[in-house]
Protein backbone atom coordinates (compact mmCIF):
# COMPACT_ATOMS: atom_id res chain seq x y z
CA UNK A 1 0.00 0.00 0.00
CA UNK A 2 2.77 2.46 0.90
CA UNK A 3 4.58 1.87 -2.47
CA UNK A 4 1.41 2.57 -4.41
CA UNK A 5 0.75 5.67 -2.35
CA UNK A 6 4.34 6.90 -2.80
CA UNK A 7 4.12 6.37 -6.57
CA UNK A 8 0.82 8.16 -6.73
CA UNK A 9 2.15 11.11 -4.77
CA UNK A 10 5.23 11.23 -7.04
CA UNK A 11 2.98 11.40 -10.08
CA UNK A 12 1.09 14.24 -8.48
CA UNK A 13 4.30 16.13 -7.84
CA UNK A 14 5.38 15.67 -11.50
CA UNK A 15 2.05 17.10 -12.64
CA UNK A 16 2.15 19.96 -10.15
CA UNK A 17 4.08 22.47 -12.35
CA UNK A 18 1.44 22.17 -15.03
CA UNK A 19 -1.39 22.90 -12.57
CA UNK A 20 -0.06 25.51 -10.22
CA UNK A 21 -3.28 27.44 -10.61
CA UNK A 22 -5.40 24.54 -9.21
CA UNK A 23 -6.88 25.07 -5.73
CA UNK A 24 -5.34 22.79 -3.08
CA UNK A 25 -7.60 20.41 -1.17
CA UNK A 26 -8.48 21.90 2.21
CA UNK A 27 -11.17 19.60 3.63
CA UNK A 28 -12.29 16.00 3.14
CA UNK A 29 -15.80 14.71 3.82
CA UNK A 30 -16.82 11.05 3.66
CA UNK A 31 -20.18 9.36 3.10
CA UNK A 32 -20.97 5.63 3.08
CA UNK A 33 -23.23 3.65 0.76
CA UNK A 34 -24.14 -0.03 1.03
CA UNK A 35 -25.42 -2.14 -1.81
CA UNK A 36 -27.43 -4.51 0.40
CA UNK A 37 -28.29 -4.83 4.07
CA UNK A 38 -28.37 -1.86 6.42
CA UNK A 39 -25.84 0.13 8.36
CA UNK A 40 -26.61 1.61 11.76
CA UNK A 41 -25.94 5.36 11.86
CA UNK A 42 -23.47 4.91 14.70
CA UNK A 43 -21.49 2.33 12.67
CA UNK A 44 -21.62 4.51 9.57
CA UNK A 45 -20.32 7.43 11.63
CA UNK A 46 -17.42 5.30 12.88
CA UNK A 47 -16.52 4.15 9.35
CA UNK A 48 -16.78 7.67 7.97
CA UNK A 49 -14.57 9.03 10.75
CA UNK A 50 -11.91 6.34 10.13
CA UNK A 51 -11.84 6.89 6.35
CA UNK A 52 -11.86 10.67 6.85
CA UNK A 53 -8.60 10.44 8.81
CA UNK A 54 -7.05 8.36 6.01
CA UNK A 55 -8.37 10.72 3.32
CA UNK A 56 -7.04 13.80 5.07
CA UNK A 57 -3.55 12.32 5.40
CA UNK A 58 -3.47 11.47 1.70
CA UNK A 59 -5.28 14.41 0.15
CA UNK A 60 -4.98 17.58 2.24
CA UNK A 61 -2.75 20.09 0.45
CA UNK A 62 -2.79 18.23 -2.89
CA UNK A 63 -3.88 20.21 -6.00
CA UNK A 64 -7.51 19.35 -6.61
CA UNK A 65 -7.06 19.03 -10.42
CA UNK A 66 -4.19 16.59 -9.97
CA UNK A 67 -6.31 14.43 -7.65
CA UNK A 68 -9.26 14.68 -10.03
CA UNK A 69 -7.06 13.51 -12.90
CA UNK A 70 -5.93 10.48 -10.88
CA UNK A 71 -9.21 9.91 -9.01
CA UNK A 72 -9.30 6.22 -9.91
CA UNK A 73 -5.84 5.55 -8.54
CA UNK A 74 -6.53 7.54 -5.38
CA UNK A 75 -9.78 5.64 -4.98
CA UNK A 76 -7.99 2.28 -5.17
CA UNK A 77 -5.44 3.33 -2.55
CA UNK A 78 -8.14 4.58 -0.19
CA UNK A 79 -10.26 1.45 -0.78
CA UNK A 80 -7.28 -0.77 0.04
CA UNK A 81 -6.61 1.07 3.31
CA UNK A 82 -10.29 1.15 4.32
CA UNK A 83 -10.67 -2.56 3.56
CA UNK A 84 -7.95 -3.37 6.08
CA UNK A 85 -9.77 -1.38 8.78
CA UNK A 86 -13.39 -2.44 8.23
CA UNK A 87 -14.58 -5.98 9.05
CA UNK A 88 -17.68 -7.67 7.63
CA UNK A 89 -17.75 -5.53 4.49
CA UNK A 90 -15.96 -5.50 1.16
CA UNK A 91 -14.95 -2.01 0.06
CA UNK A 92 -15.98 -2.21 -3.59
CA UNK A 93 -15.19 1.37 -4.51
CA UNK A 94 -14.17 4.77 -3.23
CA UNK A 95 -15.43 7.61 -5.39
CA UNK A 96 -13.20 10.68 -5.21
CA UNK A 97 -14.86 14.00 -6.03
CA UNK A 98 -11.90 16.34 -5.89
CA UNK A 99 -12.27 20.03 -5.08
CA UNK A 100 -11.07 22.41 -2.41
CA UNK A 101 -13.70 20.63 -0.30
CA UNK A 102 -13.21 17.06 -1.50
CA UNK A 103 -15.95 14.46 -1.08
CA UNK A 104 -15.30 10.72 -0.79
CA UNK A 105 -18.10 8.18 -1.33
CA UNK A 106 -17.30 4.80 0.20
CA UNK A 107 -19.24 1.92 -1.37
CA UNK A 108 -19.53 -1.17 0.87
CA UNK A 109 -20.91 -4.63 0.22
CA UNK A 110 -21.55 -6.86 3.24
CA UNK A 111 -20.51 -10.49 3.08
CA UNK A 112 -21.49 -13.61 5.00
CA UNK A 113 -24.50 -14.04 7.29
CA UNK A 114 -26.40 -11.06 8.62
CA UNK A 115 -27.92 -10.41 12.02
CA UNK A 116 -31.63 -11.03 11.52
CA UNK A 117 -32.87 -10.83 15.10
CA UNK A 118 -31.54 -9.69 18.46
CA UNK A 119 -32.55 -11.03 21.87
CA UNK A 120 -31.68 -8.41 24.48
CA UNK A 121 -31.51 -9.34 28.17
CA UNK A 122 -30.67 -7.07 31.09
CA UNK A 123 -28.97 -8.51 34.18
CA UNK A 124 -30.04 -6.37 37.14
CA UNK A 125 -27.84 -8.21 39.62
CA UNK A 126 -29.06 -9.09 43.11
CA UNK A 127 -31.49 -6.21 43.49
CA UNK A 128 -35.16 -6.89 44.21
CA UNK A 129 -37.91 -7.15 41.56
CA UNK A 130 -39.25 -3.83 42.87
CA UNK A 131 -36.00 -2.05 42.02
CA UNK A 132 -35.82 -4.01 38.73
CA UNK A 133 -39.19 -2.53 37.76
CA UNK A 134 -37.99 1.02 38.47
CA UNK A 135 -34.83 0.40 36.43
CA UNK A 136 -36.86 -1.11 33.58
CA UNK A 137 -39.01 2.02 33.47
CA UNK A 138 -35.82 4.03 32.93
CA UNK A 139 -34.78 1.63 30.16
CA UNK A 140 -38.01 1.74 28.15
CA UNK A 141 -37.38 0.70 24.51
CA UNK A 142 -33.69 -0.08 25.15
CA UNK A 143 -34.12 -3.26 23.09
CA UNK A 144 -35.18 -1.11 20.14
CA UNK A 145 -31.94 0.85 20.46
CA UNK A 146 -29.92 -2.38 20.43
CA UNK A 147 -31.92 -3.67 17.45
CA UNK A 148 -31.25 -0.47 15.51
CA UNK A 149 -27.54 -0.91 16.19
CA UNK A 150 -27.14 -4.59 15.29
CA UNK A 151 -29.88 -5.88 12.97
CA UNK A 152 -28.67 -6.11 9.37
CA UNK A 153 -24.97 -6.11 10.23
CA UNK A 154 -22.77 -8.91 8.84
CA UNK A 155 -21.74 -11.34 11.56
CA UNK A 156 -18.13 -10.66 10.63
CA UNK A 157 -18.60 -7.02 11.56
CA UNK A 158 -19.79 -7.69 15.11
CA UNK A 159 -16.32 -8.01 16.60
CA UNK A 160 -15.35 -4.70 15.05
CA UNK A 161 -18.68 -3.10 16.00
CA UNK A 162 -18.55 -4.50 19.56
CA UNK A 163 -16.37 -1.69 20.87
CA UNK A 164 -18.66 0.90 19.32
CA UNK A 165 -21.73 -0.85 20.70
CA UNK A 166 -20.25 -1.06 24.19
CA UNK A 167 -19.44 2.65 24.13
CA UNK A 168 -22.89 3.54 22.84
CA UNK A 169 -24.60 1.38 25.44
CA UNK A 170 -22.54 2.94 28.23
CA UNK A 171 -23.40 6.42 26.95
CA UNK A 172 -27.09 5.51 26.74
CA UNK A 173 -27.11 4.04 30.23
CA UNK A 174 -25.16 6.99 31.62
CA UNK A 175 -28.03 9.13 30.39
CA UNK A 176 -30.85 6.85 31.55
CA UNK A 177 -29.33 5.09 34.58
CA UNK A 178 -26.41 7.22 35.77
CA UNK A 179 -26.36 5.35 39.10
CA UNK A 180 -25.24 2.09 37.44
CA UNK A 181 -22.27 0.87 35.39
CA UNK A 182 -23.26 -0.97 32.20
CA UNK A 183 -21.38 -3.65 30.24
CA UNK A 184 -22.56 -5.12 26.91
CA UNK A 185 -21.85 -8.69 25.83
CA UNK A 186 -22.68 -9.72 22.23
CA UNK A 187 -22.85 -13.36 21.05
CA UNK A 188 -22.86 -13.28 17.20
CA UNK A 189 -25.40 -15.44 15.33
CA UNK A 190 -28.26 -14.98 12.89
CA UNK A 191 -30.26 -14.53 16.10
CA UNK A 192 -27.75 -12.51 18.08
CA UNK A 193 -27.79 -12.45 21.87
CA UNK A 194 -27.07 -9.11 23.54
CA UNK A 195 -26.74 -9.13 27.33
CA UNK A 196 -26.34 -6.00 29.42
CA UNK A 197 -24.87 -6.28 32.92
CA UNK A 198 -25.66 -3.53 35.44
CA UNK A 199 -23.72 -2.85 38.63
CA UNK A 200 -24.64 -0.18 41.23
CA UNK A 201 -22.20 2.65 41.75
CA UNK A 202 -22.03 5.22 44.53
CA UNK A 203 -23.47 4.99 48.08
CA UNK A 204 -26.24 2.42 48.54
CA UNK A 205 -29.03 1.87 51.07
CA UNK A 206 -27.97 -0.58 53.80
CA UNK A 207 -30.65 -0.43 56.53
CA UNK A 208 -34.24 0.71 56.96
CA UNK A 209 -36.57 1.98 59.67
CA UNK A 210 -40.25 2.91 60.05
CA UNK A 211 -41.33 5.60 62.52
CA UNK A 212 -44.83 6.68 63.54
CA UNK A 213 -46.16 10.04 64.70
CA UNK A 214 -49.62 11.33 65.66
CA UNK A 215 -51.26 13.91 67.88
CA UNK A 216 -54.83 12.58 67.60
CA UNK A 217 -54.35 8.80 67.27
CA UNK A 218 -52.41 6.44 69.57
CA UNK A 219 -49.42 5.08 67.72
CA UNK A 220 -50.39 1.56 68.68
CA UNK A 221 -53.42 1.97 66.42
CA UNK A 222 -51.27 2.61 63.36
CA UNK A 223 -48.79 -0.16 64.06
CA UNK A 224 -50.61 -2.32 61.51
CA UNK A 225 -50.10 0.30 58.80
CA UNK A 226 -46.47 0.76 59.87
CA UNK A 227 -45.88 -3.00 59.77
CA UNK A 228 -47.12 -3.15 56.18
CA UNK A 229 -44.56 -0.51 55.22
CA UNK A 230 -41.89 -2.29 57.25
CA UNK A 231 -42.33 -5.40 55.09
CA UNK A 232 -41.82 -3.38 51.89
CA UNK A 233 -38.72 -1.32 52.77
CA UNK A 234 -36.22 -4.24 52.55
CA UNK A 235 -36.95 -4.38 48.82
CA UNK A 236 -34.88 -1.20 48.39
CA UNK A 237 -31.79 -2.45 50.24
CA UNK A 238 -28.69 -2.40 48.01
CA UNK A 239 -30.04 0.19 45.59
CA UNK A 240 -27.99 3.36 44.97
CA UNK A 241 -29.21 6.25 47.08
CA UNK A 242 -29.13 8.62 44.09
CA UNK A 243 -31.32 6.21 42.11
CA UNK A 244 -33.93 6.11 44.87
CA UNK A 245 -33.79 9.90 45.17
CA UNK A 246 -34.62 10.14 41.48
CA UNK A 247 -37.60 7.81 42.00
CA UNK A 248 -38.51 9.36 45.34
CA UNK A 249 -42.05 10.36 44.37
CA UNK A 250 -42.94 6.89 43.04
CA UNK A 251 -41.53 5.17 46.13
CA UNK A 252 -43.23 7.53 48.58
CA UNK A 253 -46.56 7.07 46.79
CA UNK A 254 -46.25 3.30 46.92
CA UNK A 255 -45.36 3.29 50.64
CA UNK A 256 -48.29 5.53 51.52
CA UNK A 257 -50.70 3.40 49.49
CA UNK A 258 -49.35 0.32 51.27
CA UNK A 259 -49.97 1.91 54.68
CA UNK A 260 -53.52 2.88 53.69
CA UNK A 261 -54.35 -0.77 52.99
CA UNK A 262 -54.56 -1.38 56.75
CA UNK A 263 -58.27 -1.86 57.69
CA UNK A 264 -57.99 0.37 60.77
CA UNK A 265 -57.11 3.34 58.56
CA UNK A 266 -60.33 3.18 56.54
CA UNK A 267 -62.50 2.18 59.52
CA UNK A 268 -61.63 5.33 61.48
CA UNK A 269 -61.12 7.58 58.47
CA UNK A 270 -57.51 8.32 59.36
CA UNK A 271 -55.59 10.85 57.31
CA UNK A 272 -52.15 9.34 56.66
CA UNK A 273 -49.12 11.22 55.38
CA UNK A 274 -45.55 10.04 55.07
CA UNK A 275 -42.04 11.45 54.94
CA UNK A 276 -39.30 9.50 53.16
CA UNK A 277 -35.64 10.03 54.09
CA UNK A 278 -33.09 8.41 51.78
CA UNK A 279 -29.55 7.77 52.95
CA UNK A 280 -27.54 4.81 54.15
CA UNK A 281 -30.66 4.22 56.27
CA UNK A 282 -33.98 4.36 54.44
CA UNK A 283 -36.43 5.93 56.90
CA UNK A 284 -40.17 6.32 56.46
CA UNK A 285 -42.10 8.38 59.01
CA UNK A 286 -45.82 7.67 59.01
CA UNK A 287 -48.02 10.42 60.44
CA UNK A 288 -51.69 9.78 61.28
CA UNK A 289 -54.45 12.28 61.98
CA UNK A 290 -58.23 12.28 61.89
CA UNK A 291 -60.81 15.02 61.43
CA UNK A 292 -63.64 12.68 62.45
CA UNK A 293 -62.41 10.95 65.59
CA UNK A 294 -60.42 11.81 68.70
CA UNK A 295 -58.53 8.70 69.81
CA UNK A 296 -56.00 8.69 72.62
CA UNK A 297 -54.44 6.30 75.13
CA UNK A 298 -51.97 7.09 77.89
CA UNK A 299 -50.57 5.90 81.20
CA UNK A 300 -50.13 8.43 84.03
CA UNK A 301 -47.91 7.99 87.10
CA UNK A 302 -48.30 10.52 89.92
CA UNK A 303 -45.13 11.09 91.93
CA UNK A 304 -45.87 12.25 95.47
CA UNK A 305 -49.36 10.77 95.78
CA UNK A 306 -50.43 7.50 97.36
CA UNK A 307 -54.05 6.99 96.28
CA UNK A 308 -54.80 6.17 92.67
CA UNK A 309 -51.31 7.24 91.68
CA UNK A 310 -51.32 5.13 88.52
CA UNK A 311 -53.97 5.51 85.83
CA UNK A 312 -54.49 4.01 82.38
CA UNK A 313 -56.84 6.10 80.23
CA UNK A 314 -58.43 5.45 76.86
CA UNK A 315 -60.32 8.22 75.06
CA UNK A 316 -62.67 7.93 72.12
CA UNK A 317 -64.29 11.09 70.75
CA UNK A 318 -66.51 11.95 67.80
CA UNK A 319 -66.10 15.34 66.16
CA UNK A 320 -69.52 16.87 65.50
CA UNK A 321 -67.94 19.89 63.76
CA UNK A 322 -64.44 21.23 63.26
CA UNK A 323 -64.70 22.82 66.73
CA UNK A 324 -67.03 20.52 68.71
CA UNK A 325 -66.22 17.05 70.05
CA UNK A 326 -68.16 14.58 72.19
CA UNK A 327 -65.98 12.05 74.00
CA UNK A 328 -65.84 9.08 76.38
CA UNK A 329 -62.97 8.49 78.85
CA UNK A 330 -62.39 5.06 80.37
CA UNK A 331 -59.92 5.02 83.30
CA UNK A 332 -58.38 1.97 84.94
CA UNK A 333 -56.54 2.21 88.29
CA UNK A 334 -54.23 -0.78 88.85
CA UNK A 335 -53.57 0.19 92.49
CA UNK A 336 -57.03 -0.89 93.64
CA UNK A 337 -58.22 -2.51 90.38
CA UNK A 338 -61.03 -0.01 89.88
CA UNK A 339 -62.64 1.61 86.85
CA UNK A 340 -64.11 4.99 86.07
CA UNK A 341 -66.13 6.05 83.04
CA UNK A 342 -66.84 9.65 82.08
CA UNK A 343 -68.47 11.38 79.14
CA UNK A 344 -68.06 14.94 78.02
CA UNK A 345 -68.11 17.70 75.47
CA UNK A 346 -65.28 19.98 74.31
CA UNK A 347 -65.24 23.10 72.15
CA UNK A 348 -62.13 24.49 70.46
CA UNK A 349 -61.60 28.24 70.19
CA UNK A 350 -59.00 29.23 67.61
CA UNK A 351 -55.86 27.15 67.27
CA UNK A 352 -55.11 25.94 70.81
CA UNK A 353 -57.83 26.88 73.31
CA UNK A 354 -60.24 24.17 74.53
CA UNK A 355 -63.18 24.57 76.92
CA UNK A 356 -65.18 21.53 78.02
CA UNK A 357 -67.38 19.66 80.45
CA UNK A 358 -66.94 16.12 81.83
CA UNK A 359 -69.31 13.93 83.85
CA UNK A 360 -67.91 10.98 85.83
CA UNK A 361 -70.39 8.14 86.18
CA UNK A 362 -68.74 5.69 88.60
CA UNK A 363 -68.40 8.24 91.40
CA UNK A 364 -70.66 11.02 90.09
CA UNK A 365 -68.73 14.24 89.60
CA UNK A 366 -69.09 17.18 87.22
CA UNK A 367 -65.99 18.98 86.02
CA UNK A 368 -65.44 21.99 83.81
CA UNK A 369 -62.02 22.22 82.20
CA UNK A 370 -59.90 24.59 80.17
CA UNK A 371 -56.76 23.74 78.19
CA UNK A 372 -54.52 26.34 76.58
CA UNK A 373 -51.72 25.22 74.26
CA UNK A 374 -48.83 27.66 73.90
CA UNK A 375 -46.76 25.53 71.52
CA UNK A 376 -46.70 21.92 70.32
CA UNK A 377 -44.97 21.04 73.63
CA UNK A 378 -46.14 23.53 76.29
CA UNK A 379 -49.70 23.80 77.64
CA UNK A 380 -51.72 24.93 80.69
CA UNK A 381 -54.66 22.91 82.07
CA UNK A 382 -57.31 24.03 84.60
CA UNK A 383 -59.97 21.73 86.12
CA UNK A 384 -62.90 22.96 88.23
CA UNK A 385 -65.03 20.39 90.09
CA UNK A 386 -68.59 21.71 90.42
CA UNK A 387 -69.72 19.70 93.47
CA UNK A 388 -68.04 19.97 95.82
CA UNK A 389 -66.22 22.97 94.38
CA UNK A 390 -62.49 22.41 93.91
CA UNK A 391 -59.82 23.61 91.51
CA UNK A 392 -56.54 22.27 90.16
CA UNK A 393 -54.02 23.75 87.75
CA UNK A 394 -51.36 21.93 85.74
CA UNK A 395 -48.48 23.06 83.55
CA UNK A 396 -47.53 20.40 81.02
CA UNK A 397 -44.54 19.79 78.79
CA UNK A 398 -44.22 17.15 76.05
CA UNK A 399 -40.67 15.82 76.35
CA UNK A 400 -41.00 13.71 73.20
CA UNK A 401 -43.68 11.99 71.16
CA UNK A 402 -44.14 9.23 73.73
CA UNK A 403 -43.45 11.04 77.00
CA UNK A 404 -44.80 14.10 78.79
CA UNK A 405 -44.72 15.59 82.29
CA UNK A 406 -47.12 17.80 84.28
CA UNK A 407 -46.65 19.86 87.45
CA UNK A 408 -50.06 19.84 89.18
CA UNK A 409 -51.32 22.04 92.02
CA UNK A 410 -54.71 21.73 93.74
CA UNK A 411 -56.12 23.38 96.85
CA UNK A 412 -54.34 20.96 99.20
CA UNK A 413 -51.18 19.67 97.54
CA UNK A 414 -48.95 19.60 94.48
CA UNK A 415 -47.26 16.72 92.63
CA UNK A 416 -45.58 15.68 89.40
CA UNK A 417 -47.37 13.50 86.86
CA UNK A 418 -45.40 11.54 84.25
CA UNK A 419 -47.50 10.63 81.20
CA UNK A 420 -46.61 7.93 78.71
CA UNK A 421 -48.46 8.29 75.40
CA UNK A 422 -49.16 4.99 73.68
Amino acid sequence: MSKRLTGLLSAALVALPLTLWAAPIQTVDVSVQTGTGRLAPSVADRIEASVKVIGERVLIGQPSETVAAHAGEYGKVLADVAGRVISGYVVTDVEVHADAATRLVLVLTPYGEHVQEVHTAVDYGNLSPTVHALMASDLAAIDERINALLIGLPLGALDWVGGISDTLVKDEFARRLPEFNAKLEIIPAATTSAKIYLLPQGPTVRTYQVRTASETVPRIFINGAAERVRKVLPEYIGAPQAFLQRHREEIATRLLETAKEDPFVSRYDLDLTGALTIGEELTYTLHAATDTWLIDANVALDLGREEKNTRVRGTLGKRATDHDTFFVDVDFFPHDVSWDVSTGYMHRFGAGTYLGYRYEWTEPQQTAFLRQEFSPRWYLRWDHDLSPSADSVAVGYRLQDYLGVELIRDEDDYWVRVIGHI
